[in-house]
């Protein structure tokens, strides 16, 4: 008779990794929005958007909505004050699987993190890229 429940097993066991892998990447930009937040003095906002297939779909805020956990995303910086004008910072790209190898854009180029750490080091680089801070600059400048 052949055994199923190890396989069966096997595959719970890879759906609860790739849940911990995708909660894991979203934390670490939970904690980017915490930082951006503090180091603004509050000025500065950040939205972590879906990127949708579907233009009919509505893209949700993942700091607001945490459903689309599994879908690409857009992080975007505004003024507190004012949403009408959203800068991107990056596209957020995942392994459909597991969540890694989890890719960002970086002036145009990809970054890709093949774990937590390697993440947190490209967001360090997309925070130290010169457009990157163009814009948060610009953005504390119009900050009342």
């Amino acid at each position: 008779m052949v055994d199923f429940l190890s396989a069966l097993q096997n595959g719970i066991d890879s759906a609860a990794n790739r849940e911990t892998n995708f909660q894991e990447i979203h934390d670490v930009f939970i904690l980017l929005r915490q930082q951006i937040h503090s180091f603004s003095q509050h000025k500065i906002n950040t939205q972590l958007f879906s990127i949708l297939n579907n233009p009919r779909a509505k893209s949700l805020d993942y700091f607001e909505d945490q459903s689309q956990l599994y879908l690409d995303k857009k992080l975007y910086v505004s003024l507190y004050n004012s949403f009408l004008i959203k800068n991107r910072l990056t596209e957020i790209y995942f392994d459909r699987d597991n969540g890694y190898p989890c890719t960002i854009l970086i002036d145009g180029d990809e970054y890709t993190a093949t774990n937590k750490e390697s993440l947190e080091e490209n967001i360090q680089k997309l925070l130290s890229s010169p457009s990157t801070g163009i814009i948060l600059y610009s953005l504390m400048k119009k900050a009342p």
